[in-house]
């Protein structure tokens, strides 16, 4: 599919037809999409080099949504409405304008909106990897023909709601109370209701200590307060008579 999204301010179609080159709104994005496939693609963010603006079919990617009038995507067969425009959050950058296109046929990141607004994209392997300074944003891995990345990856966390009572401590991988915190902190959530390390099964059985221990690495100037374990599974008693957690720890 070939397509752009242009604005008619007076409602009446273009005078150069439905390819309107010269407008300022012009989205083009080049994709071998069969509608059958819609919904599979609305799983995904797709990046494409050929894209001038961004355009989206799942609305609540977006925040600071505005609705629109005579705004439309053409492709060869018929032109199809952006209703709304908004703001896309892709780690710490806000991508915008971005327009909701519901009867478009995937989310359609633009490479060259996304490098106007401080992001730079660079290709290895196969995949396209979105660095914002030195942090890995988001990866764009080859799938097929397109390189898409999964929205749960990167979805807009303000829309999100989430409940008071969530243990933000079983959620992080039985993370450190002083992690837990400083994480709670910087994205306005709330840790009242989660577990503490003192009275967790988990961390008793599966940590050597029950708060991060004071020990150093060679190469480590600080504790490990931001230790991450995920508990895999407590093997059956030995034959020596002992049971040992299986587990998996990373400092992030």
């Amino acid at each position: 599919m070939v397509g752009m999204v242009h604005g008619q301010e007076s409602g009446s179609q273009s005078t150069s037809g439905p390819f309107d080159v010269e407008s300022d709104r012009s989205n083009f994005f080049v994709g071998t999409v069969q509608h059958s496939s819609r919904e599979y693609y609305s799983r995904f963010l797709v990046f494409d080099t050929g894209a001038t603006q961004s355009c989206v079919i799942n609305l609540e990617l977006l925040t600071d949504v505005q609705p629109l009038t005579n705004h439309f995507m053409n492709t060869f067969s018929s032109p199809i409405e952006a209703t709304h425009v908004g703001t896309l959050k892709i780690g710490d950058y806000f991508i915008n304008p971005v327009y909701h296109v519901p009867n478009g046929c995937a989310n359609i990141l633009s490479a060259s909106q996304l490098i106007d607004h401080g992001l730079k994209p660079h290709f290895k392997t196969d995949q396209f990897l979105l660095k914002g300074g030195d942090k890995i944003v988001a990866t764009f891995p080859r799938i097929g023909r397109l390189f898409l990345a999964p929205i749960s990856d990167y979805i807009c966390v303000v829309n999100m709601k989430i409940p008071e009572n969530f243990d933000w401590h079983y959620a992080l991988g039985h993370a450190s109370d002083k992690y837990v915190d400083i994480f709670c902190r910087h994205n306005n959530a709330s840790s009242a209701m989660s577990t503490k390390s003192a009275n967790c099964e988990i961390c008793t059985k599966a940590k050597i200590h029950r708060t991060p221990h004071s020990r150093k690495l060679p190469s480590s100037t600080t504790p490990f307060h931001r230790l991450h374990t995920d508990v895999l599974q407590i093997t059956p008693i030995s034959k020596f008579g002992y049971r040992y957690v299986l587990d998996l720890s990373i400092e992030v």
